[in-house]
């Protein structure tokens, strides 16, 4: 990739997470909704070329078809059912127990996520409330890695950007990327095939995609 390439990859990269992270952080808003509808978000989704770019542009549109059927606030009910309670959550929103397949919450498999948090630098958004794997924070993580990739490139530190990305791969590899289809099929199966479960289905595609796409910005 060339510099000017290079930087369009950062920016996309950078948009794209911190749309995925606002889906799980609160509840929808016409904001939020109002950024689906905008016709720049279609061109992001779709900007890079990939062998599931044409999946995820059409995990998109069914996705953002899907908010623009029900009303606001029938989409805050869904986020509140999926994501907050009260009660019994049926999808489990966090790593941790779609990996050990136990249900009890804040134990020893959070320290690796915790550590790669810390040696970053960073702490997502709402914590400590929210446990450390909740789909939301590893987004929000990864989209505060990517702001920063982008920040030290358009700095001129190439080295500090490159570690960065370095970050990011290692986060999608060892957590995300190994639990979020999980989610979104326990999305579907508990609440049905609505926005959250195809948005869920369109974040794990474009994780997916990402990987590749820092494979290919590591090797600059």
């Amino acid at each position: 990739m060339d510099s000017e390439t290079t930087l369009i990859a950062l920016i996309n990269r950078q948009f794209l997470y911190e749309l995925l992270a606002r889906a799980y952080a609160v509840e929808p808003d016409e904001q939020f909704l109002g950024i689906l509808r905008e016709p720049h978000t279609r061109e992001e989704v779709g900007l890079v070329s990939h062998e599931l770019t044409d999946s995820i542009l059409g995990e998109f549109s069914t996705a953002a078809a899907a908010a623009n059927d029900g009303s606001i606030a029938s989409l805050r009910h869904d986020y509140v059912n999926i994501f907050v309670g009260p009660g019994t959550l049926k999808a489990d929103p966090w790593e941790s127990v779609h990996l050990s397949h136990t249900r009890a919450l804040f134990q020893q498999e959070l320290l690796p996520i915790r550590d790669a948090y810390r040696a970053a630098g960073f702490l997502p958004a709402r914590y400590p409330h929210v446990q450390d794997d909740y789909i939301g924070l590893e987004l929000d993580f990864l989209a505060k890695l990517a702001g920063a990739a982008r920040a030290e490139w358009e700095a001129g530190n190439a080295a500090a950007a490159q570690e960065r990305l370095a970050q990011s791969k290692a986060f999608l590899e060892e957590h995300l990327l190994l639990w979020i289809d999980s989610l979104a099929q326990a999305i579907e199966r508990e609440y049905g095939d609505g926005f959250y479960a195809r948005f869920t289905k369109l974040s794990g595609l474009i994780a997916k995609r990402d990987a590749d796409i820092l494979e290919a910005l590591l090797s600059i």
